[in-house]
Order: C-alpha cells, then structure tokens, then sequence
C-alpha cells in the first residue's frame, strides 16, 4: 500500500476490547506498512512492520510514557504521545525540554505476543501543530522538517555498505522510486 489505511474513524473512548480484537484478528485488507501522512483526529491505522516506520506520520511527537496491562495470557503495551510545539521549557534541574500538548495526542498498541502489529489511534485537535524545520537549519525560511523512515535509513546504509552502489546511486533510486508516494520518499 502506498499510505496508511484508516481502519476506522472512531469519535469515542476506543476501549480495550476493542483494541485486542483488532490485534488478535486482524483484517490483512486493513493492515499498512506504509505511515498515513499527516493524519487526522479520531483516525485509526493498523500497521503490520518489522520497524520504526509507524512513528513516521510527518508530526513530531514527545513521548508521554508507557504502560502494561496483562490480558489473559497475553500483555497488551500503551504507547502514549503528545504532540511537540515550538520552543522549550526551563526546568528546575537546568535543561531545556521541548514543549507539548495533549491537545492532539496518539496512542499506540501492541500485544507481546506479535510486536509487529501495531495499532496507532490518533485523538484531539491535529490543527495546534505548528510545523517546525530541522534543528540545524541556517536558512530564514527553512523548510518542514520531514522524517525519513528507518526502515528507508537501514536500506540505503545496506546498500552503501555492500560496495555495489555509491551514496548518489542510492540518493538516485530513493528520491526516484514510483511505487512511493511522494510524502513518504524523504531522504
């Protein structure tokens, strides 16, 4: 699939049995292994990955913490984000640390029994993100920053390292490669 697939819309609290039914029965027609682009409040993707590559949705995130909840015999893990905003905050032990909000947050699950499954819901209001560029731009006007996925990172270092092919000839395919829709090409 070239994009994440909205598994459904759900306004509502989406409740625990419902996330480990989704987990435990997945429907492969709902299943992406490419990130949705920038989504939408209240949507929900089901990622099937070996990697990283469902954290890359073009927003930058802060880690909110985790938690466990046994199920049976099984353990289904919270993953809970806020999103980044501009700028810093002072804190009492002298480091800066970037500011969030739970205004537009998303949850992502897993059960320890198929961590390659994942289940991303996204909550709130996506309209206070205010795009950021790359920490180490010099220009005036430096473009959004944009993330390339890991598993796009590990493919070109694969590449690089087995000598069959230089950085540019890599740089070449990647930023070419048709079946990638252009959102998620960043290199």
């Amino acid at each position: 699939m070239d994009s994440g697939s909205i598994v459904y819309m759900h306004t509502d609290v989406l409740h625990q049995t419902e996330i480990v039914d989704i987990l435990t029965k997945p429907e492969t027609s709902r299943t992406s292994n490419v990130p949705p682009y920038k989504p939408k409040a209240n949507e929900i993707y089901l990622f099937q990955t070996g990697a990283d590559d469902w954290k890359c949705d073009q927003y930058l995130w802060i880690n909110n913490g985790t938690k466990s909840v046994t199920i049976g015999n099984d353990v289904l893990k919270k993953h809970f984000y806020k999103i980044r905003l501009p700028g810093t905050t002072d804190h009492t032990n002298g480091r800066k640390r970037p500011v969030g909000s739970l205004q537009f947050k998303k949850t992502a699950y897993s059960l320890k029994s198929n961590k390659s499954l994942i289940l991303v819901h996204y909550e709130g209001d996506e309209t206070v993100y205010v795009p950021v560029s790359h920490g180490n731009s010099k220009k005036s006007h430096p473009p959004e920053y944009t993330r390339t996925a890991p598993s796009v990172l590990r493919k070109i270092e694969q590449d690089i390292r087995s000598g069959e092919k230089t950085a540019m000839d890599v740089y070449r395919e990647n930023i070419s490669n048709g079946p990638v829709s252009g959102e998620h090409q960043g290199v």
